[in-house]
């Protein structure tokens, strides 16, 4: 991820143009394969070595060399600290001070420290803190090709400045149905909530935006940028979004010919792990249910759709969903309870963290009464499949 100060664009009557790499320009081409190189021949140096032979490579002449670099010094894997080295640190100067005092010479303390601990007085010293990021040794380099990583760099620039949105809407062409359910399914993953209309032949999805938040904003903020390479791997694609950037009230416009290329897969579909244990616990407790990671955007009338994160399939053959909310979801809380309000559904049950601040307001309005008493549960981490059968029990017999 690039920092603020990384983040290479240009304002233009009100827009904010991404200053994007040209894949293939000589110049960018040769600093990427200086800076992967480098960064392949830092494993057995401290993190703060690698760091300083990158910025080594770093100058002026290309504009986005710092950019680059950044990206391949987050490639960089480290080995965990020892979790001992505080406490063997704090012995260690503990030792070093009563030596210290019945030493009259430093080379006199060097030495009786040295031979105490059967090691160079160098190395003692140097292990000291060995627990910082940059004294940390590096292990391994995630691998990547030149061209590769400025496709990177490139999305990079639209993740920085979508973490400033105040709002993103993507639009899609309703008749790609396989793209969109991969792009749902991907919303899913990254615990994000859309609110979803049909627009003549598009599907527009509104995902909110960082800025529109407080508490969780930078939570939030991170997965919609790490969600968003994905619309990219779509033929037909629009993204619109105000930013705030500079201080400067922005407009973000990018499509299928901005040139962007996701560093995902097109196919398969990822499932997190809670959710993944959720449903084989569920199984194995409710065998008689079937029990299915809902991947089929759910129409709630209106033009208004939501992705449910569970199907269950009851013994008779009547299906119900389940939809989370996690503590970053208050607005889509707030939208989904207002609509079963005034459009009731029987198979959709609604699960609420509790650390939603939102709740317990939305639960005292009259108007919602009915929605919260027969239609959620509350969780702290994740549902537990007892809880979720009970409202599902409570369901069928309402």
């Amino acid at each position: 991820m690039l920092t603020k100060e990384l983040l290479r664009f240009r304002a233009r009557n009100g827009r904010a143009i991404p200053e994007f790499i040209a894949v293939g320009s000589a110049l960018e081409s040769a600093l990427a394969k200086d800076l992967i190189e480098s960064g392949r021949h830092a494993i057995g140096l401290s993190y703060g070595e690698a760091r300083s032979g990158l910025a080594d490579l770093v100058h002026a002449g290309v504009k986005s060399a710092a950019g680059l670099a950044k990206l391949v010094e987050d490639r960089l894997v480290t080995e965990d600290p020892d979790p001992e080295v505080a406490s063997k640190r704090w012995d260690l100067l503990i030792q070093a001070e009563g030596i210290r005092r019945n030493a009259a010479t430093r080379d006199e303390f060097e030495s009786t420290v040295a031979k105490g601990h059967q090691s160079a007085f160098a190395e003692i010293a140097g292990s000291l803190y060995a627990d910082l990021p940059d004294a940390r040794l590096i292990k391994g380099f995630e691998p990547i090709e030149p061209d590769a990583l400025i496709c990177r760099y490139n999305t990079a620039l639209v993740q920085g400045l979508l973490i400033r949105a105040e709002n993103v809407q993507i639009r899609l062409p309703k008749s790609a149905v396989g793209e969109c359910r991969r792009v749902f399914r991907a919303m899913r993953f990254h615990r994000l909530i859309p609110a979803v209309q049909v627009g003549g032949d598009q599907l527009v999805i509104d995902l909110g935006g960082p800025l529109s938040l407080f508490g969780a904003a930078n939570i939030y903020g991170t997965c919609i940028s790490n969600f968003i390479p994905h619309v990219f791997t779509c033929e037909t694609w629009e993204i619109e979004a105000p930013v705030m950037v500079k201080n400067k009230r922005l407009i973000l416009k990018l499509n299928q010919d901005s040139g962007l290329v996701s560093h995902y897969r097109q196919s398969g579909s990822w499932i997190p792990e809670e959710f993944t244990a959720f449903a084989s616990s569920f199984a194995s407790r409710f065998s008689e249910w079937q029990v299915d990671s809902g991947s089929e955007p759910l129409m709630l009338g209106h033009g208004t759709w939501c992705l449910p994160d569970f199907s269950f399939k009851s013994p008779e053959g009547r299906t119900i969903h389940l939809e989370l909310f996690h503590r970053w979801h208050s607005g889509a809380l707030e939208a989904r309870v207002k609509n079963l309000a005034e459009h009731p559904r029987s198979d959709l049950i609604l699960g609420v963290c509790r650390q939603l601040s939102q709740y317990e307001a939305l639960a005292k309005d009259a108007q919602n009464l009915e929605v919260f008493s027969k239609y959620t549960l509350r969780f702290t981490d994740f549902p537990t499949p007892v809880a979720v059968m009970a409202l599902l029990k409570k369901t069928l017999n309402s």
